[in-house]
């Protein structure tokens, strides 16, 4: 009889969920791992921020979006205001 080989990827049941049995738990990760995760996703954004600006299209092309975003907030916050002003009257 030949030697049984170990099943493959394909062969049996399919999996009920994910399979997290190789990544580690955020739950058992301290407070301390999560800040030094925290502070690499912050460095990676500003390095790719960074290399962005190196594109002097970027900011160019940028502007007008950034403009129109400051009006709008300047706008809602006025009305916001105008608001508050009725409700104290």
């Amino acid at each position: 009889m030949p030697p049984r080989s170990a099943p493959r990827s394909g062969d049996g049941p399919p999996a009920l969920g994910p399979d997290f049995s190789g990544s580690k738990s955020i739950c058992s990760r301290s407070p301390a791992d999560r800040s030094v995760a925290a502070a690499r996703h912050i460095e990676q954004s500003i390095a790719a921020f960074r290399s962005e600006l190196k594109n002097p299209h970027a900011i160019t092309e940028a502007m007008p979006r950034a403009i129109e975003s400051i009006e709008n907030e300047i706008r809602s916050l006025s009305r916001a205001s105008m608001i508050r002003a009725e409700w104290n009257r």
